[in-house]
């Protein structure tokens, strides 16, 4: 089909993104993030934590040598994956805030000046994005 004139051409290009709509919302699942979910977490965090659960349980089955080597060793490495985890949470805090747009600094604004909800510490939310 020739396009001749603009009508035809503006009447061509809705189709066409009606066309695209439609194949989108019947053919690309939509993704449903768990409110659980902790956008900081990364890879390295689940290979520290398998790490850390491997040698806590190495840990329990010698708590009756309690001058074996593996309980020193698991609390390094428990400290090293908690230091990891806290850092992890500030760069993506820092990162988050350095993203801000004009609509979102309130947001950010909300989130660090009210009170969390169970009279503890102000924690960082989980980041919608």
């Amino acid at each position: 089909m020739n396009i001749t004139n603009e009508l035809q051409f503006q009447t061509a290009a809705s189709n066409l993104n009606n066309a695209i709509k439609k194949t989108i919302k019947e053919k690309v699942p939509t993704t449903k993030p768990s409110p659980h979910a902790k956008r900081w977490w990364t890879k390295d965090l689940t290979m520290m934590m398998k790490e850390k659960n491997k040698l806590s349980g190495q840990s329990y089955k010698l708590r009756g040598l309690p001058d074996h080597p593996i309980h020193e060793e698991h609390c390094k490495f428990r400290n090293k994956v908690t230091e990891t985890i806290h850092k992890t949470k500030q760069e993506h805090w820092i990162d988050y805030l350095e993203d801000l747009n004009q609509q979102s600094i309130y947001t950010a604004n909300k989130y660090v000046s009210s009170p969390s909800g169970d009279g503890g510490r102000t924690s960082i939310p989980v980041v919608t994005i």
